[in-house]
């Protein structure tokens, strides 16, 4: 596949989300480990639990575990106003350090999908690493563009990834919520490991 061909515009509108793990935020953890509460068909009917990690501040987007969210319902009504799709949201209980329940907060389940991330569409390139030296990464999270089912928060299959378009990042952001961060899917690098 040429990514200097058109496909590099499509990928370009796709950003993945990922938790800054800013300090002082509540987090979460999940209180049972399940891939199905992060995906699948039709998110959980009954309250699934959330366990205390660390934090106390209270946020519109809260860590709920690795690649698993906590939305508030004011940010759930902002997707709504917006018309997102791909997206759906599940009960929850948790409890902050005081044994405090949780109130207001949903698990965000996504539904959007697309295909398997392709590695070998990923260019290798040196890149410095956070202590300063440089090292090969693959670089871009590249998935076949017909497999993508049109959705504004998304999955690519075999992966917890979640992905959203360009106006989902936007709106978080003019939301000034400060516990996600955003990737263009074309940058995000990954270290590439020369096999002998």
């Amino acid at each position: 596949m040429d990514l200097k061909s058109d496909s590099s515009h499509f990928f370009s509108q796709f950003y993945e989300m990922s938790y800054s793990f800013l300090r002082g935020a509540l987090e979460f953890r999940l209180k049972e480990s399940t891939k199905q509460v992060m995906k699948g068909t039709e998110p959980p009917k009954t309250p699934v639990p959330f366990v205390y990690y660390r934090g106390s501040r209270e946020k519109g987007i809260l860590f709920g575990g690795i690649s698993k969210c906590l939305i508030h319902e004011s940010v759930i009504r902002v997707f709504k106003e917006n018309q997102f799709t791909g997206w759906d949201t599940f009960p929850i209980e948790a409890y902050d350090k005081s044994n405090k329940k949780l109130e207001g907060y949903y698990g965000l389940f996504v539904k959007g999908r697309c295909g398997k991330i392709i590695d070998s569409w990923s260019p290798i390139e040196e890149r410095p690493s956070p202590a300063g030296f440089m090292r090969p990464v693959k670089v871009g999270l590249y998935f076949e563009p017909d497999s993508w089912d049109g959705s504004d928060i998304f999955s690519p299959d075999g992966t917890t990834a979640i992905f959203v378009t360009k106006r989902v990042k936007e709106t978080i952001e003019r939301l000034k919520i400060n516990t996600v961060i955003f990737e263009n899917i074309t940058e995000t690098t990954r270290i590439y490991t020369i096999k002998n």
